[in-house]
């Protein structure tokens, strides 16, 4: 794309914030050079601890986890398969699957187990809470939370009503 002429006429009175995304150690150390804040994913508790440890930067250390509840285990599964099952492709793959049908193609030998590592699954919402309770405690200044659901509202309510009270 090509802007010819382009003009930002007002500025805001304070920079806004740049934070670094980083997924592994390394870069994480190398947002610490010039972030104002970390943002990261959902990985195991270990790669987690490393992420943040190598971050030694200024500003706020946030995480995004994909999370798939429903009213039974096999049904918060099968949420995760139809919506997820992207997220256990290993890079560069993902970046690379040009139509619905590669992505189809490529995740249709998914494992459970895979998904599960991909996305915390449970129809149990005190385990959503000792998972979310268990990452802000490595140091997680905040933690967004994605329900890989097409169906919100009940996420919603349930998460609202169950899960964020454990968490105060």
């Amino acid at each position: 794309m090509k802007v010819d002429e382009a003009r930002v006429w007002s500025r805001p009175a304070e920079p806004p914030p740049l934070y670094g995304a980083a997924v592994s150690p390394e870069s994480a150390a190398t947002a610490a050079t010039w972030a104002d804040g970390l943002i990261t994913v959902n990985q195991p508790l270990d790669v987690l601890r490393e992420v943040l440890a190598r971050y030694d930067g200024r500003g706020p250390r946030l995480l995004q986890i994909h999370v798939s509840w429903a009213d039974a285990d096999d049904e918060a599964l099968a949420i995760a398969r139809d919506q997820a099952a992207a997220n256990t492709l290993p890079p560069p793959l993902p970046w690379d699957l040009k139509t619905p049908a590669h992505v189809d193609a490529a995740t249709e030998s998914v494992s459970d187990e895979d998904l599960r590592e991909a996305v915390l699954v449970s129809a149990d919402l005190g385990q959503h809470a000792a998972w979310l309770a268990e990452r802000i405690d490595l140091g997680f200044d905040a933690v967004y939370v994605h329900h890989v659901g097409k169906d919100q509202v009940p996420f919603i309510d349930a998460f609202a009503a169950k899960v964020l009270p454990e968490l105060r």
